[in-house]
C-alpha cells in the first residue's frame, strides 16, 4: 500500500513513503495481510504487478482471470478472460480493463488449456468459486 508523506515539496511533486525514487513502472508490489476479508473469501496476498503476470482481478463481487498488460502505479490494465461454464476463454477481441490495485487479489500461474478448445481452466479459482 502506498503512503502519502506529508511533508512539504515542490509544487507539483509527490513523495511516497517506502518508494526508492525509481521511474521505473515495470514492477510494483501491494501488501496485503494474507487475511480473507468479510466481503469475500480471498485471501488478500502481496501481489506482484509486472506487464505479462497472471492475476485475479475483482469487479462487482465477481472475479475474472486474466494477464496483465500495463502497470501503473495505482493500479494495472489486465486484458481479463470470459466464463464458459465452469472453465475459462480468452475474448475475441482483447477485453482489457484498468483496475485499481486494491481490485487485484492475488496473483495466478498461466491458466491452463483443455482439450483442443480454447476453454482454460484456472484452479486457483477454482476454490473462490466454489465457496461463493
Amino acid at each position: 500500500m502506498l503512503m502519502l508523506s506529508l511533508e512539504p515539496l515542490a509544487s507539483d511533486e509527490v513523495k511516497y513513503m517506502g518508494s526508492d525514487n525509481s521511474t521505473s513502472d515495470d514492477h510494483f508490489f501491494d501488501d496485503g495481510d494474507e487475511q480473507p476479508t468479510e466481503e469475500n473469501n480471498v485471501p488478500s496476498q502481496k501481489v506482484e504487478k509486472s506487464t505479462g503476470k497472471y492475476v485475479v482481478a475483482q469487479f462487482e463481487q465477481s472475479y475474472f482471470p486474466g494477464q496483465i498488460t500495463n502497470v501503473s502505479r495505482v493500479g494495472a490494465t489486465v486484458n481479463v478472460m470470459g466464463p464458459a461454464g465452469k472453465q475459462w476463454k480468452w475474448p475475441l477481441k482483447k477485453d482489457e480493463i484498468f483496475y485499481r490495485n486494491d481490485e487485484i487479489v492475488m496473483c495466478i500461474n498461466a491458466p491452463i488449456q483443455r482439450g483442443k478448445r480454447a476453454l482454460f481452466d484456472v484452479p486457483e479459482l477454482k476454490d473462490i468459486l466454489e465457496s461463493q
